[in-house]
């Protein structure tokens, strides 16, 4: 609600910001992508800074940083990159970043370009090596990000009826809708042989969207923990959903071979997650969460834990 005076004011904008790192998307004057405003924020990292020891973690989600955009795939990345089990990754955020692009239409599908030299319409010299911030195509720039990633993490947002600008008869219904950027996204990762995390927004009981929290960054880190000791050569995607139960936030998985989720029998485990998500230490992120959970669900069999991932 504050004029457009004080929305370009730095100093407004910098308290804003320190108060509540999602303020951002409200700066005018094109500071809503101003490197010193995205790393006041928690969400901006020099890529030329990343440790190279460090796995990387592409993120793909819908842009956040506009005044009348969503605040979700912000609230996402932020909880990512404060979460002390991914203190271990490197979390690229592609909305920090000011790029070009090769598509008149920015996002369309049908458009040629798929990140690589061959296929980007830009000049050479922005289609080779190290991405160019304003002058590269955000294709060429995120396939980079991939090549130099061990998997995407895909953020779907919820929509209730007539929210999208394209109000046609399959938009007049409340649902999950992937972006068409975050659609040629996940093209480009099968491309490059990435394995993809789809984390759909929760949705209550009642239909009400919800935001991210701690507890599903927790859930997050132990599925992509699990498949990068374990099984790193499985790219098939792993669709991720929260299922609201008895006042907690319970994860469901999901797969190309079949669907793998919790079960509402594990009323016995609530208060146990509630501990371990908020006052655990790093060493806790290992399956010893996932061992313990098991021993509490009623009514399976030891071979059945062969087959399903208990989150």
């Amino acid at each position: 609600y504050a004029s457009a005076n004080l929305r370009c004011n730095d100093t407004i904008v910098a308290t804003a910001i320190h108060q509540m790192p999602t303020a951002l998307q409200f700066a005018l004057g094109g500071k809503n992508q101003s490197k010193e405003f995205l790393r006041t924020a928690g969400i901006f990292d020099d890529i030329n800074e990343y440790n190279p020891d460090k796995p990387k973690l592409v993120l793909s989600t819908r842009f956040s940083l506009g005044e009348n955009t969503s605040t979700t795939a912000t609230i996402f990345a932020l909880l990512m990159k404060q979460h002390h089990c991914f203190k271990g990754n490197n979390v690229y955020f592609p909305n920090a970043y000011d790029k070009s692009t090769c598509d008149p239409e920015w996002t369309n599908i049908r458009h040629r370009c798929r990140g690589t030299f061959e296929t980007c319409k830009m000049d050479d010299k922005y289609k080779t090596g190290v991405p160019q911030e304003q002058k590269s195509c955000w294709r060429y720039s995120y396939r980079y990000q991939l090549e130099m990633g061990v998997a995407m993490i895909q953020v779907v947002e919820y929509y209730y009826a007539g929210e999208q600008e394209d109000n046609s008869e399959k938009n007049k219904v409340d649902k999950h809708i992937v972006g068409n950027g975050q659609s040629i996204e996940t093209e480009m990762a099968s491309l490059v042989g990435r394995k993809v995390f789809r984390c759909y927004q929760p949705v209550d009981n009642e239909g009400r969207r919800n935001e991210f929290d701690n507890s599903m960054m927790h859930d997050v880190a132990k599925v992509i923990g699990k498949w990068y000791e374990e099984d790193p050569e499985n790219l098939e995607e792993c669709n991720l959903r929260w299922r609201y139960v008895l006042g907690s936030w319970w994860l469901q998985e999901e797969n190309q071979l079949g669907k793998m989720q919790t079960s509402i029998n594990d009323v016995e485990c609530v208060e146990e997650k509630k501990e371990n998500t908020t006052d655990e230490s790093e060493s806790d992120c290992d399956v010893e969460y996932i061992e313990g959970k098991k021993e509490n669900v009623k009514n399976k069999s030891e071979s059945d834990y062969d087959e399903e991932l208990w989150a």
